[in-house]
């Protein structure tokens, strides 16, 4: 059984609204802290931040309920899950090949790394290849300076 258009559009306005409300509750403070316009660490405070938007969608998406299998419904979920997730490992392989100029860049990082790799690392096959791995990593390259 399919949805009345205007549930479909209430449906999609609630979930737009409650996204950018768990976006706006959830992004680190280093949203809060980014350095000004223009600063050496601009543009990974700026990818930081997308990341979280694509991160509390993929959280928001997992917490309610499921389509039933088979339906448009079912499959305009996986398509959007599925768009959200490609926005996730473009952001990470771009923050993975940036340096962190400023504490504030280390922090980004460090955050996204605190939150992201210990999931990735329980629910997933791990090689160096892996973008979250990547990203540690770069990390790790940016804390030492590039020593290694």
């Amino acid at each position: 059984m399919t949805q009345p258009v205007n549930t479909l559009v209430s449906r999609r306005t609630a979930l737009a609204s409650a996204f950018a409300a768990s976006a706006a509750a959830v992004l680190p403070a280093v949203a809060s802290a980014a350095t000004p316009a223009g600063g050496p660490d601009a543009e990974l405070l700026k990818l930081a931040q997308q990341y979280w938007m694509v991160e509390n969608g993929i959280t928001f998406m997992e917490a309610e309920p499921a389509p039933a299998f088979g339906t448009a419904a079912e499959k305009d979920y996986e398509n959007r899950m599925d768009n959200l997730l490609e926005d996730k490992a473009r952001v990470l392989k771009l923050l993975a090949d940036m340096y962190a100029r400023t504490r504030e860049g280390l922090r980004a990082k460090g955050e996204i790394v605190e939150k992201s790799l210990p999931i990735h690392i329980r629910f997933n096959a791990v090689d160096l290849d892996d973008l979250e791995i990547r990203l540690a990593l770069s990390l790790a390259r940016d804390v030492a300076g590039g020593a290694a």
